[in-house]
Protein backbone atom coordinates (compact mmCIF):
# COMPACT_ATOMS: atom_id res chain seq x y z
CA UNK A 1 0.00 0.00 0.00
CA UNK A 2 1.30 3.40 -0.93
CA UNK A 3 2.21 5.65 2.12
CA UNK A 4 2.27 9.23 1.56
CA UNK A 5 5.28 11.84 3.38
CA UNK A 6 5.15 15.68 2.97
CA UNK A 7 8.59 16.66 3.86
CA UNK A 8 8.98 20.26 5.02
CA UNK A 9 11.03 22.63 2.56
CA UNK A 10 10.50 26.22 3.88
CA UNK A 11 12.03 28.73 2.89
CA UNK A 12 12.23 30.53 6.35
CA UNK A 13 12.57 29.02 9.85
CA UNK A 14 11.70 29.54 13.41
CA UNK A 15 14.67 31.46 15.43
CA UNK A 16 17.10 28.58 16.85
CA UNK A 17 17.69 26.76 13.85
CA UNK A 18 15.45 24.85 11.30
CA UNK A 19 13.28 22.45 12.36
CA UNK A 20 12.36 20.37 9.52
CA UNK A 21 9.05 18.46 9.56
CA UNK A 22 7.30 16.48 8.01
CA UNK A 23 3.49 15.20 7.95
CA UNK A 24 3.49 11.44 7.38
CA UNK A 25 -0.17 9.48 6.73
CA UNK A 26 0.29 6.04 8.27
CA UNK A 27 -0.66 2.93 6.14
CA UNK A 28 -3.88 2.29 8.42
CA UNK A 29 -4.67 5.96 7.84
CA UNK A 30 -7.49 6.98 4.91
CA UNK A 31 -7.98 10.86 5.61
CA UNK A 32 -5.64 13.29 7.45
CA UNK A 33 -6.91 16.23 8.92
CA UNK A 34 -4.68 19.53 8.94
CA UNK A 35 -5.02 22.64 10.76
CA UNK A 36 -3.84 24.57 13.86
CA UNK A 37 -6.23 23.67 16.56
CA UNK A 38 -4.20 21.27 18.93
CA UNK A 39 -6.49 17.98 19.33
CA UNK A 40 -5.43 14.71 20.52
CA UNK A 41 -7.28 12.63 17.31
CA UNK A 42 -5.88 10.09 15.58
CA UNK A 43 -6.46 11.60 12.37
CA UNK A 44 -5.23 15.04 12.97
CA UNK A 45 -2.21 16.84 12.40
CA UNK A 46 -1.20 20.49 13.75
CA UNK A 47 -0.11 22.76 11.34
CA UNK A 48 1.04 26.40 12.56
CA UNK A 49 2.11 29.20 10.62
CA UNK A 50 5.09 31.58 12.90
CA UNK A 51 5.02 34.06 9.35
CA UNK A 52 1.07 34.49 9.39
CA UNK A 53 -1.15 32.74 12.36
CA UNK A 54 -4.31 34.04 10.70
CA UNK A 55 -3.61 32.32 7.51
CA UNK A 56 -4.09 28.78 9.01
CA UNK A 57 -7.46 27.56 9.55
CA UNK A 58 -8.36 25.10 12.73
CA UNK A 59 -9.72 22.94 10.28
CA UNK A 60 -7.27 24.13 7.01
CA UNK A 61 -7.26 21.08 4.51
CA UNK A 62 -7.81 17.14 4.29
CA UNK A 63 -6.00 14.57 2.56
CA UNK A 64 -7.90 11.36 1.53
CA UNK A 65 -6.53 8.30 0.31
CA UNK A 66 -8.59 6.40 -1.85
CA UNK A 67 -7.42 3.68 -4.39
CA UNK A 68 -3.68 3.75 -4.07
CA UNK A 69 -3.93 7.57 -4.82
CA UNK A 70 -3.81 10.59 -2.35
CA UNK A 71 -6.02 13.62 -2.41
CA UNK A 72 -6.13 17.08 -1.07
CA UNK A 73 -9.34 19.17 -0.63
CA UNK A 74 -8.59 22.98 0.86
CA UNK A 75 -11.16 23.91 3.79
CA UNK A 76 -9.57 27.17 4.71
CA UNK A 77 -10.35 30.56 4.07
CA UNK A 78 -6.53 31.57 3.37
CA UNK A 79 -6.23 28.56 1.05
CA UNK A 80 -3.67 25.50 0.21
CA UNK A 81 -1.80 25.52 -2.68
CA UNK A 82 -0.13 22.89 -4.84
CA UNK A 83 2.31 23.80 -7.37
CA UNK A 84 1.58 27.65 -7.54
CA UNK A 85 -2.24 27.25 -7.85
CA UNK A 86 -4.91 27.80 -4.78
CA UNK A 87 -6.82 24.02 -4.66
CA UNK A 88 -10.58 24.98 -5.24
CA UNK A 89 -11.79 20.82 -5.81
CA UNK A 90 -10.30 17.68 -4.43
CA UNK A 91 -6.54 17.46 -5.62
CA UNK A 92 -4.68 14.59 -6.47
CA UNK A 93 -1.25 14.91 -4.88
CA UNK A 94 1.58 13.11 -7.07
CA UNK A 95 5.15 12.71 -5.98
CA UNK A 96 7.24 15.90 -6.33
CA UNK A 97 4.44 18.14 -6.06
CA UNK A 98 4.78 21.97 -3.76
CA UNK A 99 2.15 21.89 -1.04
CA UNK A 100 1.53 25.53 0.66
CA UNK A 101 -0.66 25.38 3.41
CA UNK A 102 -2.19 29.19 3.97
CA UNK A 103 -1.40 32.13 2.25
CA UNK A 104 -0.65 36.15 3.83
CA UNK A 105 -3.46 37.42 1.14
CA UNK A 106 -5.40 34.02 0.62
CA UNK A 107 -8.76 35.42 0.86
CA UNK A 108 -7.71 37.51 -2.16
CA UNK A 109 -6.74 34.63 -4.48
CA UNK A 110 -9.11 33.28 -6.72
CA UNK A 111 -9.16 29.62 -6.83
CA UNK A 112 -6.90 27.63 -10.04
CA UNK A 113 -5.55 31.10 -10.39
CA UNK A 114 -1.22 30.81 -10.27
CA UNK A 115 0.43 32.53 -8.39
CA UNK A 116 3.75 33.94 -7.71
CA UNK A 117 6.23 31.67 -5.72
CA UNK A 118 6.34 33.23 -2.28
CA UNK A 119 8.42 32.83 1.13
CA UNK A 120 6.85 30.51 3.27
CA UNK A 121 7.12 27.82 6.41
CA UNK A 122 4.70 25.80 5.43
CA UNK A 123 5.80 24.16 2.58
CA UNK A 124 6.29 20.91 1.93
CA UNK A 125 7.53 18.15 -1.15
CA UNK A 126 4.85 15.24 -1.65
CA UNK A 127 6.64 11.67 -1.26
CA UNK A 128 4.35 9.01 -2.45
CA UNK A 129 6.74 5.62 -1.56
Amino acid sequence: MPKLILYQVADVTQEGGNKFRKIEMKDEQDLLLLGRMERNKQFYKQIDSFEAKKAISRLHALIEKADGKFYLSDLSKSGTYVNHRRVNKRTQLKPHDLVYFGHPKGAEIIPDQPITQYFWDLKYVVSIA
